[in-house]
């Protein structure tokens, strides 16, 4: 069975020259300079058990497809992770993460000698998208993938090699991404990365529970810091959602989204950042900080709430290599006037 195609990119640590724009009435950033691992620091000083010079960032699409780990890396020097994985829930990454605990339940509670297994439980129940997705996983030992070929098709797992034949007798856990892969994931994690999160807009989609994504981005939180073995919380930043091309303002779509956003930046303070809002909120610094010279239709879009043609890579919403630059200078400001 083909894996799952994921983009899980390391952003290079670019060198450190002041980056700037070359069109729209030039704006400069000066380059951070890098500030002192936790190590280096006194106890009075030390906000955080994480490197604020490496960072990971968490996320689904909107990370994984674009390039906003790379333009992030050159404004500020630091080394970026790129872990987003696309059509990634929050539960996924928390799940992929070991921030939680997966439990599966087989057909016979057993796995097969040959062909499929059918899944009969699985706690938590949403983990697996509704799309034709193979998930590599891992249960007693034997890998495998969790297959679903449609939202109504029975899940089932499948091992690597015929021949398992293992009587597990009963619920046993389930490992998400034992190898590979997740490494992205989990380095983050246990290395002492600083977090930048992106997740929820797939739980919107999908009509999930805003609890459950507030909860889930929490369950990392809390797996950072216990892996991290610091007393402190980690340096962490969580964005906005994006809205989709058929959510401008006034849509029923836009509102409900406009509430998980109010609702994330009440629950996270100062840890929320808003580098979509802002977006619109100044189109013509926007379009000066893209690079790019806009169009009419790029204030039309930006007016409706949408993300402008010229910063998007499809009908959508998704980054282009001029959006991810303007969400990259948005967020280097949140991390700089942190002193990070």
């Amino acid at each position: 069975m083909p894996k799952l195609s994921r983009r899980l990119l390391m952003g290079a640590a670019l060198g450190g020259l002041t980056a700037s724009l070359s069109a729209c009435g030039q704006k400069t950033y000066e380059r951070l300079e890098p500030a002192a691992a936790p190590s280096q620091v006194t106890s009075s000083q030390a906000v955080s058990g994480s490197d604020p010079r490496k960072w990971v960032l968490f996320g689904d699409s909107l990370t994984a497809s674009s390039t906003i780990t790379d333009e992030l890396a050159g404004l500020t020097g630091y080394e970026i992770i790129n872990a987003g994985i696309s059509g990634d829930t929050s539960i996924d990454v928390a799940l992929r993460a070991g921030a939680l605990e997966a439990r599966i339940t087989l057909a016979d509670q057993k796995i097969q000698a040959q062909g499929p297994s059918e899944v009969v439980n699985l706690e938590p129940s949403d983990f697996v998208a509704p799309n034709a997705w193979h998930y590599p996983a891992r249960l007693s030992g034997v890998t495998g993938y969790l297959i679903r070929k449609s939202p109504t098709d029975p899940l089932y797992f499948e091992p690597s090699q015929p021949g398992a034949g293992l009587d597990l007798g009963g619920p046993v856990k389930l490992e998400i991404d034992p190898e590979g892969e997740t490494d992205y994931l989990r380095k983050g994690l246990e290395q002492r990365y600083s977090m930048i999160i992106g997740l929820g807009r797939n739980d919107l989609t999908l009509k999930l529970e805003l609890d459950q994504l507030i909860d889930n981005i929490k369950a990392l939180l809390a797996q950072a810091q216990q892996t991290q073995s610091q007393q402190a919380q980690p340096r962490y930043l969580i964005w906005d959602l994006v809205p989709w091309t058929y959510e401008p303002y006034g849509s029923e779509g836009r509102a409900s989204l406009d509430s998980w956003n109010q609702r994330l930046r009440e629950e996270f303070g100062d840890r929320f950042a808003s580098p979509v809002a802002s977006f619109f909120a100044d189109p013509e610094q926007t379009m000066r900080e893209s690079g790019l010279t806009p169009s009419q239709q790029d204030f039309d879009d930006l007016g409706k709430g949408i993300l402008p043609a010229s910063l998007r890579k499809d009908d959508l919403g998704h980054f282009n290599a001029a959006g991810s630059r303007v969400w990259a200078h948005y967020m280097f400001q949140e991390i700089k006037k942190r002193g990070w």
